[in-house]
């Protein structure tokens, strides 16, 4: 029985010290300044930003509407009766209230227009940093936001632009 024991420990330190030994090679990439670079990244921004300034326009446009409405109310509520008087202030507080849903849902939209218009791109460069990996038989490639010491020839960056087809520097 010891000598099962025995057999099996020695059996694992072998196994153990031939996978703890083996040299994993692995590769680090500026993720977030390669996908800036991109082309389809250019064109998102630009329809976002069109998109953005579309809501915007319509924020300010009900922000005004509301301060016009208050300034009035504020200049006159001396002369209106508790009728008129409840029935502005009711008015102010639901346009206050429409602004704030009006900004929170422009938010999700925003947020949901930006993920629909970066998806594609971020689909396309990890398949590209998974085929780089691949081809390179890389175990690990990191991101190099997260490390604090990198050597420069684990930067996989050129190779992923050029799997991309990238060929300037920004």
């Amino acid at each position: 029985m010891k000598i099962n024991y025995l057999i099996i420990s020695i059996l694992f330190l072998f196994f153990a010290e031939n996978t703890f030994s083996q040299k994993y090679k692995y590769g680090y990439v500026n993720y977030q300044k390669i996908l800036l670079e991109m082309p389809e990244i250019a064109k998102a921004n630009q329809d976002l930003k069109g998109f953005a300034t579309q809501i915007n326009a319509h924020i300010e446009s009900k922000t005004k509407e509301y301060k016009t409405k208050l300034e009035e109310f504020n200049k006159n509520k001396q002369n209106y009766n508790s009728l008129v008087l409840s029935d502005k202030q009711s008015e102010l507080n639901d346009l206050a209230k429409n602004i704030k849903e009006f900004q929170a849902n422009a938010q999700r939209d925003l947020d949901k227009k930006r993920n629909e218009l970066y998806g594609a791109a971020i689909e396309k460069l990890n398949k590209a940093i998974k085929d780089v990996a691949k081809a390179n038989n890389l175990r690990f490639v990191l991101k190099n936001d997260a490390l604090l010491y990198m050597m420069e020839s684990d930067n996989i960056d050129d190779l992923v632009r050029k799997k991309l087809g990238i060929t300037s520097r920004k």
